[in-house]
């Protein structure tokens, strides 16, 4: 269960976790200090997982601060390891595993001779009291377990800033063991006056100016690291401009004030990187060709969007020329290095932006997208890379390199940020989403995969992708051979064919009247693009159009195509001495998803030659948000709330989960929201194999039942299909809403049995 305190300001979300011993109640003492947020205490499940405790609560805790103590501040370490996008974090205490060895034996001599009330005192002390413990003993146990096997990792890309707190009163040992774990993750600490281990406790208000403090300036905070690790990193080559440090710090400082005013915005402290062929207003827009620049007065509305949620640009990054290229290296800035390996190439045409990610220097970055230029980096640089449906996000204000199949990208460390990103540079959306839009993959999804070795794969890198592959079957996915010569014979359209003649008509007058001052592959491709005829282009549309339908024909069926995102990664002087043979090979696996109008995920995959290996989920146009889920089975992340038009819909009986006709659900697309209750105004009855809910008013019960999220086009067919007595209505929840559900007409409830002391059809079933 969740609480929730009343008040706060909006914009300002804290989630308190409890440690061993305790559950959310712990809280009350702190809450009255925090009245600057809206402060959520989740109780934990107390798995004894540690991946369970973080899955439990990684949605809570994304884009919010969360703050722990003792056990909790362990799960906060552990979110941040998971690269959890958490906007701040402030932690008393942690467990630090073999930094601190023996810090817990005396706790564990207090569980051994004093069992849970021996436990709670030797690890909080004498504010600990017996009623603070959980009801459930094996609880404490579990989670005594689980804190002391932990060993701390390092924080994740994305995670926000973090705070390690240590009572002033708490043994040297608690000092020494905060100490280390500052060092060892680079993160500050702070000394806790007239306190202990039990700081929730003993000086909550003191604990809670510490709290406040720390997430004044969050992005201001966020800014500082960001020129930091500029300079660290010393990559020239990944901008063509860098704004001014001082001028990017009084952004920040206003995005602040803005939060602790209480505006909503749920990219504060994120800082972004954009590639240089989208418009910054203020900026020059180059497509790295100085000749080309000009200064917008607007940004590009999916730039604007980000910057209204609270993001701050820190500049334009450097690409392939004119967003021609998957090398990196097209570009009188310099060759893009790549993060790890600086003499591989880091894979374009987005170099600059994967690379700025990659470095931990931006928290996300634009890209562009037209033939793989948003996930050949994203492979190479071991991130991930979000290609959404073509038009779904607006191009207004973007370079065009083949304007048909031209879309925005966005990279990041996780699946989920860059999602989120697009979900906000996507509102409203430039193409319109559909009713019938997937919300969520199927709890079992069919995800086809290649049906024969792929060519110009190489050894090591095939073996990396059985291994993701056999990961997804380890998931519960069902992997489907498939043939995939209709999807790489496309792949050859994009440069092979006519479609070249697209990049003439958006910069070939200019290149062609600028010689010697585009890069020579790019000026090759694009000039020759001129002499192609117009019949060609026809040709070309309708052998486009028989390969796509083939195509979807062998999707029938299933969720997704899974890839390798590229066959390799080459150095940057196998580029030099083949500069279009290299470039070609990069796009085997990537030029057809556009041509296709196919939406893709790039996530990493683990490794192969020892660099990042990644792969690619790819969907059908609008299934974004069934492939995001996807890819988090290998880029574990908080799920992302659609962005899809949906309905609400409560379900009590047999659509419930696990129950036999959920797949009704699953199979729309539909996306479940959380457990919820009736108000206390139901009855419940059995009804052969389902139950019926009849609402009576006063003298009823409250009922659970699940909230799901539906395509609207869904709906229709679902109250078609509904027997009698079922129907669709009105139900009032616990918490005041109503909400489209499954009711029952009253009549046929006459001779059932009342089943609603049982409180759920799942608990009458098991009775």
């Amino acid at each position: 269960m969740t609480r929730q305190a009343p008040g706060g300001t909006r914009g300002r979300r804290a989630v308190l976790v409890h440690g061993a011993a305790t559950t959310a109640r712990i809280w009350d003492r702190t809450l009255p200090y925090l009245s600057a947020f809206d402060t959520l205490t989740p109780d934990r499940p107390s798995t004894g997982d540690l991946d369970s405790e973080v899955a439990a609560i990684a949605e809570l805790c994304a884009n919010a601060t969360v703050i722990g103590v003792s056990g909790g501040a362990t799960l906060g370490l552990a979110l941040a390891a998971h690269s959890i996008p958490f906007r701040a974090a402030v932690l008393h205490e942690p467990a630090a595993g073999s930094l601190a060895p023996g810090l817990l034996a005396h706790v564990a001599e207090g569980m051994r001779t004093g069992g849970v009330p021996g436990f709670g005192r030797a690890l909080y002390g004498p504010a600990w009291h017996p009623s603070d413990a959980p009801a459930d003993p094996e609880a404490v146990a579990r989670d005594f377990a689980m804190f002391s096997a932990f060993e701390p990792e390092a924080v994740g890309p994305g995670a926000g800033p973090i705070l390690l707190t240590v009572g002033e009163r708490s043994p040297e040992a608690r000092h020494r063991s905060v100490r280390a774990l500052s060092d060892r993750l680079g993160v500050p600490y702070a000394v806790v006056p007239a306190a202990g281990h039990a700081v929730h406790l003993e000086n909550p208000k003191e604990f809670a100016a510490l709290i406040t403090g720390h997430v004044a300036q969050p992005a201001a905070d966020r800014v500082r690291r960001a020129y930091a690790r500029i300079e660290e990193s010393d990559r020239p080559e990944v901008w063509i401009t860098l704004r001014d440090r001082e001028e990017v710090l009084a952004e920040a400082a206003r995005v602040d004030e803005r939060v602790a005013a209480g505006d909503d915005l749920p990219f504060a402290g994120k800082v972004i990187a954009v590639k240089d062929n989208i418009d910054v207003a203020g900026l020059p827009t180059t497509a790295a060709c100085p000749a080309y620049a000009y200064t917008p007065e607007v940004s590009a509305p999916a730039v604007a969007r980000l910057v209204a949620a609270g993001a701050i640009v820190l500049g334009k990054t450097n690409l392939d020329q004119f967003a021609t290229g998957l090398v990196g290296t097209r570009s009188p800035h310099g060759a893009v290095r790549s993060a790890h390996d600086p003499e591989l190439i880091s894979g374009g045409s987005s170099s600059g932006s994967a690379v700025a990610v990659a470095l931990g220097i931006a928290d996300l970055a634009l890209g562009t997208d037209t033939a793989g230029s948003g996930r050949v980096p994203a492979a190479f640089q071991g991130i991930a890379g979000v290609k959404p449906t073509l038009g779904l996000v607006p191009k207004q204000g973007v370079v065009p390199a083949a304007r048909s199949f031209d879309c925005v990208s966005v990279f990041a460390p996780t699946v989920s940020l860059a999602q989120a990103a697009v979900h906000v540079m996507a509102d409203p959306p430039g193409r319109p989403w559909p009713p019938n839009a997937p919300l969520a993959a199927p709890p079992a999804p069919r995800i086809a995969v290649p049906d024969r070795p792929l060519p110009q794969l190489s050894p090591s890198w095939a073996q990396a992708f059985q291994a993701a592959t056999d990961h997804l079957a380890k998931a519960g996915a069902d992997l489907v051979p498939i043939d995939v010569t209709p999807f790489l014979e496309a792949a050859t359209l994009m440069y092979g064919g006519a479609f070249a003649a697209e990049r003439y008509a958006a910069v070939g007058p200019f290149v062609e009247s600028h010689p010697g001052q585009t890069d020579p592959s790019v000026h090759a491709i694009i000039a020759a693009a001129r002499a192609i005829p117009a019949h060609h282009l026809a040709r070309d549309l309708h052998r486009l159009a028989t390969l796509r339908a083939q195509a979807m024909r062998l999707l029938a069926g299933l969720d997704a195509l899974l890839l390798p995102t590229v066959p390799r990664h080459p150095r940057i002087t196998e580029v030099e001495a083949d500069p279009i043979g290299v470039n070609s090979e990069l796009g085997v696996y990537t030029n057809f998803v556009n041509l296709f109008d196919l939406c893709a995920v790039a996530v990493p995959a683990g490794q192969a030659d020892g660099g990042p290996f990644g792969v690619t989920l790819i969907g059908r146009p609008f299934a974004d948000h069934l492939v995001a889920d996807l890819a988090r089975l290998l880029n574990p992340g908080p799920p992302v709330p659609p962005a899809a038009p949906s309905l609400p819909l409560a379900v009590f009986g047999a659509h419930l989960s696990g129950h036999p006709l959920n797949h009704h659900l699953t199979t729309a697309g539909a996306r479940l929201v959380r457990t919820v209750r009736t108000a206390p105004e139901y009855r419940m009855y059995a009804l052969a194999d389902r139950p019926g809910l009849v609402r009576i008013g006063p003298g009823g019960t409250s009922i659970e039942g699940e909230l799901w999220s539906v395509p609207p086009a869904a709906l229709g067919p679902f109250l078609h299909g509904l027997p009698a007595p079922m129907a669709l209505g009105k139900v009032a929840l616990d918490d005041g809403s109503l909400m489209t559900g499954f009711v029952c007409e009253p009549h046929a409830v006459a001779d059932a049995a009342d089943i609603s002391h049982f409180g759920s059809w799942p608990a009458y079933l098991e009775r």
